[in-house]
């Protein structure tokens, strides 16, 4: 749906499952359940993602660990910081730009981790949601709080596109739209 490949599900460490421990007990998952495992100081953490559940998601690590890090390379021309795991994938998969993700966008990054990827990386663009159906357009709002904090510049779907294709995030438009080309290039 999101034009995610299983080479990327794999290279992003998604995992479907049936089963999830919770506070030591095995808990059957719903149906369509999926496990992400992210690597921070050596160790394993994961998000449990169940998108017909009554309790959707579920994690074992705290607003620190960023979606994609591990993934990252050493250094490069650019990054994309974006607000989602679902995001990261689709915007690897398409555009092929290296992407890292906050668990939201409310979290707010610690100063040094912005730093170090400002000396890994020659431009970083921050790429929230545009809630352009929402009487505040809290992507919008979010991602110029740290645009300004870090002298980051702030993309978005523009409002036409973002309207025409009912698309508040990256995702989203690569669902909905006829788009063959969603690389970001123009960034």
């Amino acid at each position: 749906a999101f034009r995610i490949s299983g080479f990327t599900l794999n290279k992003y460490r998604v995992r479907p499952c049936s089963h999830v421990f919770i506070n030591d007990k095995i808990i059957v998952a719903d149906e369509h359940t999926y496990a992400f495992e992210e690597k921070k100081d050596g160790k394993s953490s994961y998000t449990i993602y169940q998108p017909f559940g009554e309790r959707k998601w579920r994690k074992n690590h705290d607003a620190s660990v960023f979606y994609g890090w591990s993934q990252l390379p050493e250094t490069g021309d650019r990054l994309i910081i974006t607000k989602s795991m679902k995001d990261v994938m689709a915007i690897d998969e398409i555009s092929r730009v290296p992407v890292t993700s906050l668990q939201g966008e409310k979290v707010a990054p610690k100063d040094h981790i912005i730093d170090e990827l400002k000396s890994r990386f020659k431009e970083i663009y921050l790429f929230y949601d545009n809630d352009w159906n929402k009487t505040t357009n809290w992507g919008r709002q979010f991602g110029k709080e740290l645009s300004e904090k870090y002298a980051l510049p702030q993309i978005e779907i523009p409002d036409l596109i973002a309207e025409r294709y009912e698309a508040t995030d990256y995702t989203d438009l690569a669902k909905n739209s006829d788009y063959t080309d969603l690389t970001l290039k123009n960034m």
